[in-house]
């Protein structure tokens, strides 16, 4: 451990004990005491004065990091903490954005790079789903790493259903960055945790990305951050006199509030649009689909008919290799007239860019559905069932989703998924691929398998079951995840309006506690709060008659606004 490394780590647990860096004399302290120096060797102020500041600075400590310290030990615990939360920077691990796939934006690129390295602290991406955001961000980051920039990558997705408050996102992305074990009294307090996270921004450099920050957006106000606090902290970020991280953050839309700032020395903003013509054919090649002099021309029609819009493209694709054998002529036969009249209802609408990306966003999810209905049954229904998940899972999650098959036919249903580009693959974790859908193809599956009610609700129900049986935590993971498979059930079964099966997933037996009092004891009352509530929506709604629930839910509810000292909504609740 370098003497910077001792005075970052000290820097950290002090701040995050009380609030506030180390002074510049408990600074000279810690680094002389480094170089084993003795107070009276130490210059600058009366040996007496550095003699009592030495003590009130190894008190300090111990309560910061919770074992008692001194002069002579002080190194260990620091070094202890290091090595327990510290995060050596590696090469981003990107799951969408692939080299040999990658085609255009090059300007764009170029541009974004600029602005990145020079003082531009935030970057935000907007444009319709599927226009290709999060892939985007993922190349500025392994671009960004190739020009010898090293950081540490973290990416965070907003999972739909998810609390939309500042806290609880701030927990997970410290956890991320090591602080594994917060306080309970932190954990809940969105200016602590802000202050803590944007220490960490300022003292190192993370290159954060978010994506899908409009699920954080107010769903009364779709302008508007759900919780306010959320603007406050970009805002911190954006004014801080150092900070020394990067931040990327994907959304289809952009808050009002962010776009009326009046500084933007810092931060900038790109709509992204659809691929140039030449891209296009590009994106077809790179599926196995080369343009040749017979079918330049009707490729370029489609890139055109979609306004270059890539994972519409891919999906076509996908369908020209497998359902047509790669012969383009045949397909365009198939459904020319369709591009055709989609590009006059686009031209129309080109005057208004409201009106025209409604309209894009309509046309799209159109062409995708019709390419998903072409799959094989065993392949869309494989699709369908398996859009229930809501975060990536693993390749058996997926393949339990066809309970009614035999292994081959799952393997080859999902085999063809794969080979569609129709699945995304997270990473890998005990030799099994992690396995996700686009949010867009996802949406329109799960459309799809919700006209079947019955085939829905048992897939909500065996996905719940999947996480309450299938799911293992990683070994030293943080304490959410260790209850996570009963979190994701008891999401289901809340899809499902399922009271009676919600409320007994939330008071499973883990160990000694039930799952709402294991997040009470680690200090998830954010959380808590976010889960009765939906809890007693899903109660009034279904007419339920086991009143002692509704009583029970209502007493946690209560109980968890204590934690947070909302003592008004306690006392109603």
């Amino acid at each position: 451990m370098t003497p910077e490394e001792a005075l970052q780590i000290a820097d950290e647990v002090v701040f995050a004990h009380i609030g506030k860096p180390l002074t510049d004399l408990q600074r000279m302290i810690l680094r002389e005491s480094l170089a084993d120096k003795g107070y009276e060797e130490m210059e600058g102020y009366e040996t007496q004065h550095i003699k009592n500041e030495g003590s009130n600075l190894w008190k300090l400590l111990s309560a910061a990091l919770g074992e008692k310290v001194s002069k002579t030990s002080f190194r260990g615990a620091l070094e202890k903490r290091l090595k327990s939360g510290n995060i050596t920077p590696k090469p981003p691990d990107p799951f969408l954005y692939d080299l040999q796939t990658w085609v255009g934006r090059e300007s764009l690129i170029e541009d974004l790079l600029s602005q990145l390295h020079g003082e531009t602290r935030l970057v935000w991406l907007t444009g319709v789903s599927g226009i290709g955001k999060t892939t985007l961000a993922e190349c500025l980051a392994a671009k960004a790493w190739d020009a010898n920039k090293p950081f540490q990558w973290i990416r965070v997705e907003i999972l739909d259903g998810q609390s939309p408050d500042f806290a609880t996102e701030a927990a997970n992305l410290l956890t991320k960055m090591g602080d594994k074990d917060l306080d309970p009294q932190e954990r809940n307090d969105p200016k602590r945790l802000g202050d803590r996270l944007l220490w960490k921004l300022q003292s190192n450099r993370y290159w954060i990305q978010l994506d899908a920050l409009e699920r954080l957006l107010n769903s009364d106000q779709p302008t508007e951050f759900a919780d306010s606090y959320w603007l406050t902290f970009f805002q911190l970020c954006l004014t801080s006199i150092q900070f020394q991280s990067l931040l990327v953050l994907t959304s289809q839309a952009l808050p009002k509030k962010m776009a009326v700032l009046k500084d933007r020395k810092f931060w900038h903003w790109a709509e992204l649009k659809g691929l140039l013509s030449s891209e296009c054919l590009d994106l077809f090649a790179k599926h196995g689909i080369s343009a040749t002099e017979e079918n330049t021309l009707t490729l370029s029609k489609i890139g055109q008919a979609y306004e270059g819009h890539p994972l519409v493209l891919q999906v076509i694709a996908g369908e020209i290799c497998e359902d047509f054998d790669g012969n383009v002529t045949q397909y365009w036969e198939r459904y020319g007239d369709e591009f055709e009249q989609v590009a006059r209802k686009l031209e129309a609408k080109r005057v208004d860019s409201f009106l025209y990306n409604q309209e894009l966003k309509e046309r799209v999810r159109e062409r995708v559905e019709e390419s998903l209905k072409q799959l094989s049954s065993d392949a869309l229904d494989l699709l369908c069932r398996s859009a229930v998940y809501r975060r990536a899972v693993p390749q058996t999650f997926w393949q339990a989703m066809l309970w009614n098959h035999t292994p081959k036919q799952q393997q080859d249903a999902y085999s063809l998924l794969r080979n569609r580009a129709l699945i995304e693959k997270e990473g890998t974790i005990k030799g099994q691929d992690i396995i996700r859908q686009h949010n867009l193809i996802s949406d329109i599956a799960y459309d799809l398998l919700w006209q079947d009610s019955s085939t829905w609700e048992t897939a909500e129900c065996k996905a719940a079951q999947m996480w309450l049986t299938a799911y293992e935590a990683a070994p030293n993971t943080n304490n959410l995840e260790k209850v996570r498979g009963y979190l994701e059930a008891f999401h289901h079964y809340c899809e499902l309006r399922r009271h009676d099966l919600a409320f007994s997933t939330l008071y499973s037996r883990i160990n000694n506690y039930d799952c709402d009092y294991f997040l009470d004891l680690c200090g998830y009352d954010t959380i808590r709060v976010f889960l009765h509530k939906q809890l007693i929506q899903i109660w009034k709604s279904s007419n339920q008659e086991e009143i002692w629930q509704f009583a029970f839910v209502l007493t946690s509810l209560g109980n968890a606004y204590h934690s947070l000292r909302e003592y008004i909504k306690a006392i109603e609740c």
